[in-house]
């Protein structure tokens, strides 16, 4: 909670890389290590992923909004770098804690993790369109992914095929 009162008071863009990436390492060493001797606790590992996830999510975004800043390329590393990292963090506890079931809803539940903020920043009008069109890009992106994780044959092409349909009707409408 301290660092989301540091990204909302200050910009030291030097902490929170610092803190990033060191949390980063650790927790992934921490991880693979583990793993490797087949001691991982799997819910505990993630619920550690995912808050790591959140808080570093909010503190990235959180200045931009207060400041009505435009991302810049070390905000869009950033958050590359931490949606990716937690993505792969959660597919590799969901194997080794035998729990491969839960991938598809694992990666469903990450797509509405963008989908809240990106309707909450469009519908109150804050943020800036390359933000909305970011959190809607990995949306559509972690939503195409659980499909194939979920499904089966058609099911699968015929998701795809309406999600392009509806990716078509967007693209004219913007």
């Amino acid at each position: 909670l301290g660092m989301i009162a540091l990204a909302w008071f200050k910009n030291w863009r030097l902490v929170n890389i610092l803190a990033f990436s060191l949390t980063a390492v650790f927790f992934t060493a921490w991880m693979l290590l583990k793993i490797t001797s087949n001691s991982l606790p799997a819910s505990g590992a993630l619920s550690f992923a995912g808050i790591f996830y959140l808080l570093f999510f909010v503190m990235n975004i959180l200045f931009k909004l207060k400041a009505r800043d435009s991302l810049n390329y070390a905000d869009y590393v950033l958050l590359f770098l931490n949606t990716s990292l937690f993505f792969g963090q959660g597919m590799l506890i969901l194997e080794a804690g035998h729990l491969t079931s839960y991938r598809g809803l694992f990666t469903l539940v990450l797509a509405v993790t963008h989908l809240i903020p990106f309707l909450a920043l469009k519908l109150t009008g804050t943020g800036k369109q390359a933000l909305h069109l970011l959190l809607l890009g990995w949306t559509v992106l972690f939503f195409t992914i659980a499909v194939p994780l979920e499904l089966e044959g058609s099911h699968i092409a015929s998701l795809w095929a309406g999600e392009a349909i509806l990716l078509y009707l967007i693209a004219r409408k913007t």
